[in-house]
């Protein structure tokens, strides 16, 4: 059985039973962990895949392959950003707006308070939390402000439109799948009606982002190896870490 692009053999889900039997009150990350190294599962950083090893390991209990313990409960729920945004009503020519930037967002920032609020009030799918590898914007005018915010995240392992699209096999979609970057939240506020605006943004990004994305990936590696040579590290490498592409699936 093939399961997030590893081979989940009958010896292999024999073993699992067998660490759930044995050791009921491990943990699902610890379990995902061992079953890495059983597999020499990695990600491009040169940790372990322990993400996509705990999506599998949900798969094969969703299919009643396995039983695992019920899930611990690890993170406090974000709260909700308290910062307030103004309205923001402008309809002219691009060029009215003056010079327009990315301005890359940092967590714990100022910027990211602003790109929570914004994505909270006027984003269709509202704040909800980003997966994997990401990189945030703030669109930043000279006469108005903030009048959009986007994201770009590493891709999802499998979106059938996009691979029946591409004409991906699995074997192809596996090799390639890090060269792609998923543009994950895409925001123009709603007062704001500028022609050519989103394009303009847009090529702001397919121009910014593989340099954004190569120093992001650089700093993952360090902390994954890093990770690798302290028991008790600071930092994590996620998983499924792409390097450098444009997005494929825009919101």
């Amino acid at each position: 059985m093939r399961l997030c692009g590893q081979e989940f053999s009958l010896d292999l889900l024999d073993r699992i039973r067998e660490v759930v039997t044995l050791v009921p009150e491990m943990a699902r990350r610890a379990l995902s962990r061992r079953v890495c190294e059983w597999l020499d599962w990695r990600t491009a950083a040169g940790g372990w895949q322990e993400g996509g090893c705990r999506k599998a390991l949900a798969q094969l209990v969703r299919r009643q392959v396995i039983e695992l313990p019920a899930a611990r409960a690890r993170f406090t729920p974000r709260q909700p950003t308290t910062l307030a945004v103004e309205d923001l009503r402008f309809s002219g020519p691009l060029e009215a707006l003056g010079a327009v930037e990315l301005v890359a967002v940092e967590a714990g920032s100022l910027e990211a308070q602003t790109w929570r609020a914004l994505i909270a009030r006027e984003h269709y799918l509202g704040e909800q939390p980003l997966c994997g590898a990401q990189l945030r914007y703030l669109v930043r005018c000279e006469a108005y402000g903030c009048p959009g915010a986007l994201a770009f995240t590493s891709a999802s392992w499998v979106m059938k439109a996009r691979d029946e699209g591409m004409g991906w096999e699995d074997a192809a979609r596996r090799h390639n799948l890090r060269q792609v970057v998923a543009n994950a939240r895409f925001l123009v506020r709603q007062g704001v009606l500028v022609p050519s605006l989103a394009s303009h943004v847009r090529g702001l990004a397919s121009r910014r982002l593989p340099a954004d994305w190569e120093t992001l990936r650089r700093a993952t590696a360090v902390a994954g190896a890093r990770r690798r040579m302290s028991p008790k590290p600071a930092l994590r490498a996620p998983a499924c870490w792409p390097p450098i592409a444009f997005s494929v699936t825009a919101r």
